[in-house]
């Protein structure tokens, strides 16, 4: 197999062993589960999670950052030798270093070897995920159908993710008002409902009819102006802009960055502002994206996402002419444990990411 083109796409840890110097091999840790992806762009970037073990020598908060391992950067190939070339990590001393691995395919399957070090080396093997086949429904199509399924309980569903949101995204931007605000993907109305409360005139456009029907039916104000669109297709009146744009937990769903950023920047005033907030890259990367549990059939639905890395979102904007001014990060805490009976797992664990721009 041509390694450089066999090695594009998103792989799934299967299993994570060290090998000692004498040759015996033991797993990595419990609970192992991670994502790599490798972008036909030459981006890459690896993720994985383990179950937290305990040392009485080290804090709490040291205990919870030795159960991650992440990085991202840009990535070369050089016969069976794949080069990282680290630019973001969770561990800072890997940031700017080159991660050497040696690829070994066996079908569906690599295995990424470490070079020998002090204590041996890392074996990693990865499973090539499946691109789902959609026939004729676009992810788009897809995603409005199970967002109009979801509609029915989303509201009570109980979401570690919509829970951090709610709580740290709207100070962001609590000091707008008296403004004309676009609220993209308004969902159920949670924000949309703080943003009439602060004396902005919002325009809530939703491509899910389900979704949209229970924020009507929520939200009665004048102020209030609901579009059943998607916002990439809908056609605006012209001249139609805003002095602030606004979206929650929707950029997985975009597939491609640079148009949807340049449609937005199109419609912002000069010196208008973006926020934006989005599961966390480190989740992302790790698995993580919308789902919830069809109560009729007990099962499982996945929505479409795509994962954007860090670095790419900022990249898309800035090409647009949005300039980054906030980019911060939020972690599950005491208070979001108290929640919900099982939430204590997203301890010191990054959740959300809030991004903020201006044109």
């Amino acid at each position: 197999m041509n390694l450089l083109n066999g090695i594009h796409g998103t792989w799934n840890l299967v299993r994570f062993q060290i090998e000692e110097l004498d040759g015996s091999k033991r797993d990595w840790g419990k609970g192992v589960h991670g994502l790599l992806l490798y972008a036909p762009t030459g981006h890459m970037s690896v993720s994985i999670n383990k179950d937290i073990e305990t040392d009485p020598e080290q804090t709490d908060i040291e205990n919870r950052f030795d159960s991650i391992l992440f990085y991202s950067g840009t990535f070369a190939v050089d016969g069976n030798q794949i080069t990282h070339k680290v630019t973001e990590a969770s561990n800072p001393d890997r940031i700017g270093h080159d991660l050497i691995r040696y690829a070994e395919f066996d079908k569906d399957f690599v295995t990424l070897t470490t070079p020998k070090e002090s204590f041996g080396r890392a074996i990693l093997t990865w499973r090539k995920e499946k691109v789902p086949l959609m026939s004729k429904t676009s992810h788009s199509e897809y995603n409005r159908k199970a967002y109009d399924l979801w509609s029915k309980q989303y509201d009570q569903d109980a979401n570690s993710t919509i829970a951090v949101d709610d709580r740290h995204f709207p100070p962001i931007w609590q000091h707008v008002s008296g403004s004309r605000v676009l609220e993209i993907g308004c969902g159920t109305g949670r924000h949309t409902k703080r943003l009439v409360a602060l004396g902005n005139d919002v325009t809530a456009i939703e491509p899910s009819e389900g979704m949209l029907e229970i924020a009507r039916r929520k939200l009665l104000s004048e102020r209030i102006q609901f579009i059943h669109a998607d916002f990439l297709e809908y056609v605006w009146p012209a001249g139609t802009t805003f002095d602030c744009v606004i979206l929650s937990l929707v950029l997985e769903h975009i597939r491609d960055l640079q148009p949807f950023f340049q449609k937005i920047s199109n419609m912002l005033d000069q010196g208008g502002e973006l926020f934006l907030s989005e599961i966390h890259p480190l989740r992302i990367a790790a698995g993580s994206q919308a789902r919830f549990v069809d109560p009729d059939r007990q099962e499982e639905i996945l929505l479409q996402s795509f994962a954007h890395l860090e670095h790419e979102i900022i990249a898309a904007a800035s090409a647009a002419g949005l300039v980054c001014k906030i980019n911060k990060d939020f972690v599950g805490d005491d208070e979001l444990a108290r929640l919900h009976a099982g939430w204590e797992k997203y301890l010191g664990k990054p959740m959300i990411k809030v991004l903020g721009f201006q044109k």
